[in-house]
């Protein structure tokens, strides 16, 4: 006679792909933490001392902005770095990986985001000299005479122009992660190049990083500090892994044969 063994129900699978999404979870949390924490804590911190006053100090305000121009841009490029080993199930890691991404990207990511903030400040700077006379950048110069004709023709150039600059900035931490032999130069034209060769890719992740803003403007800034930063970061991955790691190894394989 046969003896009936009966089978358990497979609970260390549910297990497991429960602990492996709270594991992911954990990580994403800890990316954006890597990037809030260094890049804001001194604006977060002045703020909440100069709250109430009704004066405080511009020239500390702007002094407390200075690590975030500085850290933040190479701390995106180092998650970004991150999120594609993980793709690549290269590791699991999160603090050792993430410093060694920054120390290795550092240098160009900074150089690459002094040239944004100074497109920024060029297309957005307000200037009120002595004497009241007010000199604005192209953006809000053609704004705010929009009701001539040819201005409103050069705002929408404008308007424009800044659109294929975001086209670039999203596709610029993954060119400078999956390329990263390449000049500042070289940069910016490949991911010129990637922004409009697949354009419905870059208006879909545009939209998530959109979508994801308003969250953060909606819930005043608590998702901003759990993930906002680092989960479209992780969309932003895992929806151009395939284009990405396709003309890489392609770019791979040309110099192997080489």
């Amino acid at each position: 006679m046969k003896k009936v063994i009966k089978k358990e129900p497979r609970r260390s699978g549910i297990w497991d792909s429960i602990f492996a999404v709270l594991d992911y979870v954990y990580r994403i949390v800890m990316l954006n933490l890597l990037i809030i924490i260094p890049a804001f804590s001194p604006v977060l911190i002045y703020s909440f001392i100069t709250k109430g006053n009704e004066n405080p100090s511009d020239w500390i305000m702007y002094l407390t902005l200075f690590p975030a121009m500085v850290y933040l841009f190479p701390a995106i490029v180092s998650v970004v770095d991150v999120f594609k080993m993980y793709h690549e199930k290269t590791t699991k890691g999160v603090f050792k990986e993430f410093f060694q991404s920054l120390k290795k990207h550092f240098l160009k990511s900074f150089l690459v985001s002094i040239i944004v903030v100074l497109s920024v400040i060029l297309f957005t700077f307000r200037i009120t000299l002595k004497n009241g006379v007010v000199i604005t950048g192209p953006l809000l110069f053609f704004f705010n005479n929009m009701d001539n004709l040819l201005y409103l023709c050069c705002l929408f150039l404008t308007i424009s122009f800044i659109i294929f600059g975001l086209f670039i900035l999203i596709h610029l931490p993954l060119v400078m992660v999956y390329f990263d032999k390449l000049s500042i130069w070289q940069y910016l034209k490949v991911a010129f190049i990637m922004s409009f060769r697949k354009v419905g890719l870059t208006l879909i992740i545009l939209m998530i990083v959109g979508g994801f803003l308003i969250l953060d403007i909606i819930f005043k800034d608590i998702f901003m500090f759990i993930a906002g930063i680092s989960l479209p970061l992780y969309f932003l991955v895992k929806l151009s892994f395939k284009e990405y790691i396709k003309l890489y190894r392609k770019v791979e394989k040309r110099e192997d044969e080489n």
